[in-house]
């Protein structure tokens, strides 16, 4: 165990891989690369089509994405140009999750915000595209994977309310993730990263009946929401305390 060597093991009749040398190829051919068996060159392709940035690859890219070589070309082509919206909804309906993960991350990275960087604000907008936040929106209320779900929870958190917290809303709809390790707590951290500003907007979701139905409201926000509020100790914080209890 301390003599550092490496052991290879192959079969008799394994073929060595002897394209090694990505560089020397042709920005197409490295697109064409993003479907080869093994992991190095796909990795090695979106790697080398980033720091080209060749805008002759963008339609084969965007075509890619709704391919089984989704999540590569998703990759490569963000690297390129960015992702342009027609794009992400194609990603948003991959039946692949990663690809739909990814997606909805760079999609964070484009038009969210970059909270606690000190005053001021920094990043995107705040705010996607109407197409893309109904799709988005979509995905949160219908989307079973674990992963996907709380991907969407850390991208809402970097939204404005307008959009951040019908997101959170709908996920918050999922009962069966009540106990999930992560998404409650993600949630709630969307929720805390927009008070005191929405307390208004956060305060109306709870006037619907069907919010308080949640198990994850019942079980994970609402105790968090009070203690926040509560803990503040000032009477206009005591008020939002008393006006949840008054629409339980």
């Amino acid at each position: 165990p301390t003599s550092g060597r490496i052991y290879r093991l192959r079969g008799k009749d394994a073929l060595l891989e002897t394209d090694f040398n990505l560089a020397a190829k042709s920005s197409m051919q490295l697109v064409a690369l993003l479907s080869h068996p093994n992991k190095w060159h796909r990795s090695t392709a979106v790697r080398l089509l980033g720091e080209r940035k060749d805008p002759v690859v963008i339609p084969a890219l965007q075509k890619a994405v709704a391919s089984d070589t989704g999540l590569g070309a998703l990759w490569a082509l963000y690297q390129t140009t960015g992702l342009d919206e027609a794009t992400a909804l194609v990603g948003l309906a991959h039946p692949q999750a990663a690809v739909r993960l990814w997606t909805v991350r760079l999609l964070g990275d484009t038009y969210g915000v970059n909270r606690n960087l000190g005053a001021g604000r920094f990043g995107g907008p705040g705010t996607l595209p109407a197409p893309l936040f109904q799709a988005l929106l979509a995905r949160a209320r219908t989307d079973s994977d674990a992963e996907l779900l709380s991907q969407i929870a850390c991208s809402a958190r970097r939204l404005d309310p307008a959009q951040g917290l019908p997101l959170v809303a709908a996920l918050l709809s999922h009962d069966e993730a009540a106990h999930d390790p992560f998404l409650p707590l993600l949630c709630w951290w969307v929720f805390e990263a927009h008070i005191p500003a929405a307390n208004p907007a956060i305060l109306a979701l709870f006037e619907k009946p069907e919010f308080w139905d949640g198990a994850m409201v019942l079980e994970q926000l609402l105790p968090r929401l009070a203690r926040r509020y509560a803990v503040e100790g000032r009477r206009q914080d005591l008020l939002l305390c008393a006006k949840l209890f008054q629409t339980a």
